[in-house]
């Protein structure tokens, strides 16, 4: 993913404002909760002038998600984020 824009919105109220995630870097389990296999890139993401309220996690960056028991330790991440910017 690359030149990824989010300008002038509006976060309220939810659990999550601005929230990055990529699953683990290798296929394990079936997907939806199992998976992975998130290789790949994102690269210069803006985000700006995003209204937050009644927000419990403003920015939330997550990577190497799995919901699997046993997995969750490992950092097995092959996606990269490059150059993001929050203003």
């Amino acid at each position: 993913m690359e030149d990824i824009k989010l300008y002038g919105s509006n976060q309220c109220p939810g659990f999550q404002g601005v929230y990055w995630k990529s699953w683990i870097g290798y296929s394990h389990g079936i997907p939806p909760n199992g998976g992975g296999g998130g290789v790949g890139w994102c690269r210069n993401a803006t985000v700006k002038d995003v209204y937050m309220e009644d927000i419990w996690h403003p920015l939330v960056v997550q990577a190497s998600l799995t919901y699997l028991e046993g997995e969750r330790e490992k950092d097995t991440g092959l996606f990269e984020y490059v150059e993001r910017s929050l203003s």
